[in-house]
């Protein structure tokens, strides 16, 4: 999420590394230090401006830096893939821009992928989420969108709605 390290997941992510008997390899990686708009231009970590917060459906999105950060995460699972990690056996999944990021990552990926889970995500606009996921690699993979109720940051709106988009271009989606 903005502002947030690897740190912030690495003792969950150990806890399910261990409850998974090691079979599962997680990677987190760090977002880039940039200047923030909602946060009156501060540097922090973060996948993308945001204009706003909270994030709504109808939120602008200029889609700054959003490419440069899904190229990183696309490169991270090339990566894998060229250790011999099946691109079928790789997951993107995150939270609050993680979320939104890993959507984007699943549908912009040239291969076909195990799946995705947005955390409190968002379908980021600027990416045609809708139109892209109809002719993507992965639109045969599950798609889990999850998101709390009280959740003031990303409003409980986004995850039906990126579902929606999901569903409608023939994805199999868990809400």
């Amino acid at each position: 999420g903005l502002g947030d390290t690897p740190m912030g997941w690495a003792q969950q992510c150990a806890q399910w590394h261990k409850a998974l008997e090691g079979k599962v390899k997680f990677i987190l990686p760090h977002a880039f230090v940039q200047p923030v708009t909602c946060n009156g231009g501060m540097s922090m970590t973060s996948w993308m401006d945001l204009a706003e917060i909270p994030i709504r459906i109808a939120s602008p999105d200029s889609g700054a830096q959003q490419q440069q950060s899904i190229e990183y995460v696309l490169g991270l699972a090339a990566a894998e893939a060229a250790k011999g990690i099946p691109p079928e056996r790789i997951v993107f999944g995150g939270f609050s821009q993680g979320g939104a990021l890993s959507l984007a990552c699943a549908v912009n990926s040239g291969a076909k992928v195990a799946g995705c889970i947005s955390l409190s995500g968002w379908a980021l606009p600027a990416q045609n989420i809708g139109s892209k996921v109809r002719s993507c690699a992965s639109k045969g993979s599950p798609f889990l969108v999850c998101h709390g109720d009280a959740d003031n940051v990303v409003l409980t709106e986004n995850a039906p709605h990126a579902a929606k988009l999901l569903t409608d271009a023939g994805c199999d989606v868990t809400l």
